[in-house]
């Protein structure tokens, strides 16, 4: 994703002078607020590609690892955004109200794809939709009873 949108960006540059601004001053807080940035960092680096895995959905070519891929990014993006929460910085509230709304609707997003895709497993595999499906380490796959506070 992040060659991707490199490239767009190359080819397509901002023109509307207030995004501009936006993006300096998300580099400004990146710069100013190392510990932000490591943090980040260190959580995007083992996000896979969203854009590759939400093509295959649509294209109704995911996989069940596929599904597993998009929930630890709706994991994730549950900390990015409290990461970004916590920063305290003066660029705090151009945040809060650009960035943290993205990511909420991201995750959202995300989520409602799983759970379409969680819907349409149960349909394919003629299980009611209470049961969901758990993952091992080999990633063999069980069915079990879904339990209540979340599987």
């Amino acid at each position: 994703m992040g060659k991707r949108l490199l490239n767009r960006w190359l080819k397509q540059p901002l023109l509307d002078v207030d995004e501009i601004k936006h993006r300096h001053d998300v580099v400004q807080m990146f710069v100013e607020d190392s510990e932000l940035r490591e943090s980040l960092k260190n959580c995007l680096k083992r996000v896979p590609d969203v854009e590759r895995l939400t093509r295959k959905l649509e294209r109704s070519r995911a996989t069940l690892q596929d599904l597993v891929k998009l929930y630890q990014v709706s994991v994730r993006l549950s900390v990015v955004k409290d990461a970004l929460e916590r920063y305290e910085g003066e660029l705090a509230s151009a945040i809060e109200e650009r960035s943290l709304k993205t990511i909420k609707a991201d995750r959202d997003a995300v989520e409602e794809e799983i759970r379409e895709a969680h819907e349409q497993a149960a349909n394919d595999l003629d299980l009611p939709a209470d049961k969901s499906l758990k993952l091992d380490k080999t990633m063999g796959a069980r069915i079990q009873e879904h339990e209540e506070g979340g599987a």
